[in-house]
């Protein structure tokens, strides 16, 4: 086969192609024009030559590794004229894998991530519910990956069907839904726990995690400035006083860290968790986009689900929610708002949360409950600068108030 001329190569080799690089990776890299005129700019990007490379690497590693016809039927097509044989026909098929690339090594991190736990006998039936790498370039931008595809007609997410334009499920169905799924995480942190490695709760999980992005949104608006607040009649300390008391006790809250962690998806939620069903009964779970980092905290991984279900999700994709003008005062802010979460997904979160606490009882994890809760207010307050960025101004505040309503209440709970 003639792979430099093969129109899959071709294609994966143009996107290469087209990925910004660092200054770092000139050895293989061009100077393209990224706008024209007065004030031109120019980026560097990889060269036809080892663009073509990579993608021809790819595919022979991804054919090698069990990448097939997505209809083993092929078409075929006559060629006319000037041929002595009986007929001459080309036969062509579809293929179907996902491709990812980026600048950054992030990228084959994740990689290498989803292709070991897909070989990590410790978490059962778990490893089999991840995509195949079929191949993957991680010597250098730019990163590139072919991975197993999934049909979202035979595979929608949680997300498409919580959410979605189709008729929600019905309660008993949401919660057989959302607890086959996480009895699959189960699986996972049950058979991975490692008491070699803790959680860091001042670190980019909790306490990091909910500083930073609320420095980020008051420079964004001055709606996310450190003042008292009054949400829908309850009072809330200013951002900064209740994360100033956090810092003062960071001996005690790390006292909340599980004395273990376990390998994580990083980010469950619901439109990463995709589901096989035939009628009502569940066939099987495939999660996808897993983070690079494999350890963590399996509470942060869960709230991660039972945030987006709870919040983002009635907010975001049903819009069901009515705010009202901020009120400014001498004594702070008033953020005034009415949210509603269908009963479907209030009966979904519950059975999460019962679920968590057999999981967590299994690991011996007995303050789950009171991190969960911070868990829940770190995912909700890391959203905002990212909303904002999109202008889902009304959205961003509610989570922000939701999120502030959370911080509350754990620091109420924990100081008592």
């Amino acid at each position: 086969m003639e792979w430099e001329r093969n129109p899959l190569v071709e294609q994966i080799a143009q996107a290469l192609s087209s990925v910004p690089l660092s200054q770092e990776s000139e050895e293989h890299a061009t100077l393209t024009d990224t706008t024209t005129g007065p004030g031109t700019k120019q980026k560097l990007t990889v060269d036809a030559k080892t663009s073509n490379r990579i993608a021809t690497e790819l595919v022979m590693e991804a054919l090698r590794n069990g990448l097939t016809l997505a209809d083993p039927t092929p078409s075929m097509q006559v060629l006319a004229g000037g041929n002595t044989a009986l007929q001459v026909s080309v036969a062509s098929a579809p293929v179907n894998f996902v491709f990812k690339m980026d600048s950054n090594p992030k990228l084959a991190r994740e990689a290498r991530t989803i292709d070991d736990l897909r070989q990590d006998k410790r978490l059962g039936n778990f490893s089999s519910r991840l995509p195949i790498i079929y191949a993957e370039h991680s010597k250098g931008a730019p990163y590139a990956y072919l991975m197993e595809w999934f049909d979202p007609k035979l595979y929608p997410s949680l997300k498409q069907i919580f959410f979605g334009p189709d008729p929600p499920p019905p309660p008993a169905h949401a919660v057989e839904l959302v607890e086959y799924a996480l009895e699959a995480l189960g699986e996972a942190y049950r058979g991975s726990k490692d008491e070699r490695l803790q959680v860091r709760m001042m670190g980019e999980a909790y306490f990091t995690r909910i500083e930073e992005n609320l420095e980020k949104a008051c420079i964004i608006s001055s709606d996310f400035e450190s003042v008292p607040l009054d949400i829908n009649g309850k009072a809330v300390r200013p951002w900064r006083d209740l994360l100033a008391l956090i810092r003062k006790r960071e001996q005690a809250l790390q006292s909340l860290a599980p004395p273990f962690m376990t390998v994580v998806h990083g980010d469950p939620n619901p439109g990463n968790i995709l589901v096989k069903r035939s009628g009502p009964a569940i066939r099987e779970v495939k999660f996808i986009d897993l983070k690079d980092w494999k350890y963590g905290d399996y509470l942060f991984d869960i709230a991660k689900l039972s945030h987006f279900l709870l919040y983002t999700g009635p907010i975001e994709e049903l819009n069901a929610f009515q705010d009202e003008p901020i009120q400014q005062s001498a004594q702070g802010r008033r953020i005034g708002y009415e949210r509603r979460v269908p009963d479907y997904v209030n009966q979904a979160v519950q059975a999460i949360e019962q679920l968590t606490m057999s999981i967590a009882n299994d690991l011996k994890d007995p303050v789950w409950q009171l991190r969960y809760k911070l868990a829940m207010a770190s995912n909700l307050l890391g959203l905002i600068p990212g909303r904002l960025k999109i202008a889902y101004v009304s959205q961003a505040r509610i989570l922000y108030a939701e999120g502030m309503l959370l911080l509350e209440d754990f620091l109420q709970n924990w100081t008592e």
